[in-house]
């Protein structure tokens, strides 16, 4: 990352959630990084201090770390955003379990600050679920993280709770992850 990447889009300019197409974006319309609106500057200290850490820059305090829930009936792909998630500074905890029930078990236990969720688990897709997510976890941010973006839109997720859509498929695993530990403020 150079001193002028932006933290969000990488220094690419361009939304990391539709890739710069704006196409049906749930963060932007303009395709633009709704983080730096293009300007490719880190977002967060709009210094020319070379960032390679979110808390680096000084505009968020370490305190600020995030518990991490991931939901996903694929074991594989919960091991795979685990990891994705543990390599991650701004991650404290991450914890995953493989179904809708599962999860309502944990969050009557502990509240994470993020839940990245699968649009489908098992039987039941998102709108089954999601309301009861953001009952039980009122302040997380919830990324319903799906091959199958536009059904997700059909279904409302973002009226049913969620925070944002990230098409496996489209976008890379970093972007994910970005989203997904975005601090409160910057949501």
């Amino acid at each position: 990352m150079t001193a002028s990447d932006c933290v969000g889009c990488l220094g690419s300019g361009r939304c990391w959630v539709c890739l710069g197409s704006g196409f049906e974006c749930p963060e932007t319309k303009d395709g633009l990084c709704h983080r730096c609106g293009g300007s490719r500057r880190c977002d967060l200290c709009h210094s020319s201090l070379l960032v390679t850490e979110i808390d680096l820059c000084g505009s968020e305090p370490a305190c600020t770390a995030r518990r991490v829930l991931v939901i996903d009936d694929d074991s594989s792909m919960r091991t795979l955003l685990g990891l994705w998630f543990d390599d991650d500074a701004r991650c404290l905890s991450v914890s995953d379990v493989p179904s809708a029930e599962a999860a309502f078990v944990t969050l009557a236990m502990d509240n994470p600050d993020t839940i990245v969720c699968d649009l489908h688990l098992g039987p039941l897709t998102s709108d089954r679920y999601l309301p009861g997510l953001r009952t039980a976890a009122p302040a997380a941010r919830i990324v319903v993280y799906t091959c199958d973006p536009r059904l997700a839109r059909d279904l409302d997720v973002l009226g049913l709770g969620a925070d944002a859509i990230v098409d496996k498929l489209a976008a890379p695993v970093e972007q994910l992850v970005e989203l997904a530990l975005r601090s409160p403020s910057a949501a």
